[in-house]
């Protein structure tokens, strides 16, 4: 089994605390689909993607509007695969791990 699945629900649980800073909050299906999907990139320094926590890697995402930033999402962008590797991700999924990851809270611009 994957040492990334075995973390699973530790990530779960320190993760859904702080999606209440979303406008709408991570629910327990999308908090899985970051730890199985986001978080293989985006909490390894070694990799070119932003990291979780680090908000200069997020400046330029949170200074774009959100369709481009969903459209890099959807499409890929640099390293970074189309879809993130989620393919069980709707487009408010995506929506919704793009802002949590980026820290855009509902009081964001």
């Amino acid at each position: 089994m994957s040492r990334y699945l075995l973390r699973l629900p530790a990530l779960i649980c320190c993760l859904l605390p702080y999606s209440h800073l979303l406008a709408q909050p991570l629910d327990e299906r999308q908090a899985r689909l970051l730890a199985v999907n986001c978080l293989q990139c985006h909490t390894r320094p070694a990799s070119t993607a932003p990291q979780l926590g680090v908000a200069a890697d997020w400046e330029q995402v949170r200074a774009q509007q959100e369709e481009v930033t969903l459209r890099h999402v959807v499409e890929g962008l640099g390293g970074m695969p189309p879809l993130g590797y989620c393919s069980a991700c709707s487009e408010d999924d995506l929506r919704q791990l793009s802002r949590f990851l980026a820290g855009i809270t509902a009081a964001s611009p």
